[in-house]
């Protein structure tokens, strides 16, 4: 289409990250403030719900305060997955009554 560019603003269209990404598989203690081993790099971390929750929280922050919840009280089935982009050197809790997950990180 005429008009438009074929990247976003400010973003290089040379910019490739693929050969640099690692993927992990962080273990989270139900409600336990937690931060990826990897502090330096921004990361993707995919839950996949295991076990049915009657509620499912998210939250992340700079510190180990974790001020933003991205969801509060979801009730999530199994099968359910959550996408977060967690930046380089923050924490994250996850937090769930009576459900279980697994999760894999990807560096970006």
């Amino acid at each position: 289409m005429a008009g438009f560019p074929n990247t976003a603003p400010g973003v290089s269209s040379s910019s490739n990250t693929s050969g640099t990404a690692a993927q992990s598989n962080p273990v989270f203690t139900n409600g336990a403030v937690t931060q990826l081993a990897q502090t330096t790099k921004d990361s993707m971390i995919y839950i996949d719900i295991t076990g049915a929750a009657t509620g499912f929280a998210i939250q992340i922050g700079p510190t180990n305060a974790v001020p933003y919840a991205l969801t509060q009280g979801a009730a999530p089935s199994v099968g359910s997955m959550y996408t977060v982009r967690l930046p380089a050197g923050w924490w994250i809790v996850l937090a769930a009554t009576v459900g279980t997950w697994t999760s894999i990180a990807i560096t970006c």
